[in-house]
């Protein structure tokens, strides 16, 4: 198999897709846009994008009636579609812009999903944990920081959090005086400065399949001088530990995130052959071919 397998299906492609292989569940992807249609919008684009699938050769045609989508594709697919853990993750520089990315666990494989493009979905497959932690770091470019011994750790309140960091933006030593409540004063101090003159922000968040609640979150915040690490480590806590860090005390905090295990993949094309298989035409018998 190759060292990284991407694979890049349109939104319309993606329906198809999702509806040919009776997928009723795709973390990430609602693809709300797709109820504002009605039945022969739908048709429009089914069939346009049955056609785009078939000049890429990830759709095969047998007959009228009767399409067979690529193994590996169907596979990854299938797969994708039946997730452990999920990892979100929502990252600002102001060098760079906003970018997020959704990370999909399964038994035998990491799914990166992510839209490079408008209306463009991308699939990158990372084959173990080592793939998926130098992905990230490709991403959260933290720049070196020394540390703040002198600063000491404290706890704050979600809201207090949020209300402080709307504020610190234009009015810093405000927003300071909003976290000294919770905060020592000379952390408090510093945060509020980080907010105000930020330069590059991370968020992640685990939750499991089966749940949309919050296990864990993470909230990297960087700016020239400081770096804190903003960490809710159960569901229920009621308040985040706020961590002055160094960058590799960051990387600490980031592994403590991820699922605790990720087997390499192992014959992933192989086990994909059995999702091979047919299936009537998805758009109806009055759809374009």
């Amino acid at each position: 198999m190759p060292e990284q397998l991407t694979l890049r299906f349109s939104l319309e492609e993606m329906s198809y897709l999702r509806r040919a292989l009776e997928l009723e569940y795709l973390p990430g992807l609602t693809l709300r846009h797709w109820q504002d249609l009605d039945n022969t919008q739908q048709r429009l684009l089914l069939a346009a994008a049955d056609r785009s699938l078939r000049a890429r050769g990830l759709v095969r045609l047998m007959d009228e009636d009767r399409r067979a989508i690529d193994p590996v594709t169907a596979g990854l697919l299938r797969a994708y579609a039946q997730p452990q853990p999920v990892l979100f993750l929502d990252t600002f520089r102001d060098n760079w812009g906003k970018g997020q990315w959704l990370y999909v666990f399964n038994e035998q494989v990491t799914f990166e999903q992510s839209e490079p493009e408008p209306g463009v979905l991308q699939f990158a497959i990372l084959a173990n944990r080592v793939e998926l932690q130098t992905r990230l770091r490709q991403i959260i470019q933290i720049t070196p920081i020394n540390g703040f011994p002198s600063l000491e750790r404290g706890h704050i309140t979600p809201l207090l959090l949020e209300q402080g960091t709307k504020i610190a933006r234009s009015e810093p030593e405000q927003a300071q005086q909003m976290f000294a409540a919770e905060l020592p004063e000379a952390t408090a101090q510093v945060l509020a400065r980080a907010f105000h003159s930020v330069q590059a922000i991370y968020y992640l968040a685990r939750w499991s399949a089966q749940t949309t609640l919050v296990e864990a979150a993470l909230t990297i915040l960087q700016d020239a001088e400081h770096l804190f690490v903003l960490a809710l480590k159960t569901a229920d806590a009621p308040y985040l530990e706020v961590i002055p860090a160094t960058s590799e005390q960051v990387w600490s905090h980031l592994a403590r995130i991820l699922p605790r295990k990720q087997e390499a993949m192992q014959g992933f094309t192989e086990a994909s052959s059995g999702f091979y298989r047919t299936f009537p035409e998805v758009w109806g018998k009055s759809g374009q071919k």
